[in-house]
């Protein structure tokens, strides 16, 4: 795939393509940060009134989601690197250490949340959907492969072929979107 960009572009390329740039693994970082931060706070509050307790049950199902959305993530650039670039790594040593940090901050998160959340007697987490994880898994490996893909066939004048891709997936990317928000006009007709 990065094989089609020529010169100093496949190396940018190369990390583009596969979603982890400094500033990505900084963003992940901070929202990390911010939410044990919250959970930290929860925690230490001296009186735990029902509030409390669905705040960090709510910071629970966060972190919890937030490990799944990585989880998937590596497993379709791992799917990725097995069909494009013949199993070779797609980042370099330097993005490759700081994602598996970034994993394992996460998990930490994580399972000190499900330990006090457990703590206040709630019940345990809820097996997540097992349909849920390869329909995700499928959407992040288009994410790495259809833009890729229109990118590279329009650096080769291939515009039109380039447009169908990147309609396409968009298509699909909007089709899984949810419509409603809450309060929005769609939400109200129903």
């Amino acid at each position: 795939m990065h094989a089609l960009v020529g010169g100093g572009e496949a190396v940018v390329g190369r990390q583009r393509c596969f979603g982890v740039r400094a500033r990505e693994l900084e963003r992940v970082a901070f929202i990390d940060a911010v939410l044990a931060a919250q959970i930290t706070l929860l925690a230490g509050t001296d009186k735990r009134d029902a509030t409390t307790v669905e705040q960090l049950a709510t910071r629970h199902d966060l972190a919890l989601v937030r490990v799944s959305e990585l989880r998937v993530a590596q497993e379709a650039r791992s799917i990725v690197q097995g069909r494009y670039l013949d199993g070779h790594g797609a980042l370099f040593p330097d993005a490759a250490q700081a994602w598996d940090e970034q994993i394992r901050s996460s998990e930490a998160i994580a399972d000190a949340v499900v330990r006090l959340v457990e703590l206040d007697g709630l019940p345990a987490a809820a097996a997540g959907d097992s349909e849920a994880m390869p329909r995700r898994t499928t959407e992040f490996v288009a994410d790495l492969v259809e833009p890729a893909k229109a990118a590279a066939l329009d650096k080769l004048d291939e515009g039109r072929r380039a447009l169908g891709i990147a309609t396409g997936w968009l298509r699909a990317k909007m089709a899984s979107r949810p419509v409603a928000v809450s309060g929005s006009v769609a939400e109200k007709e129903r």
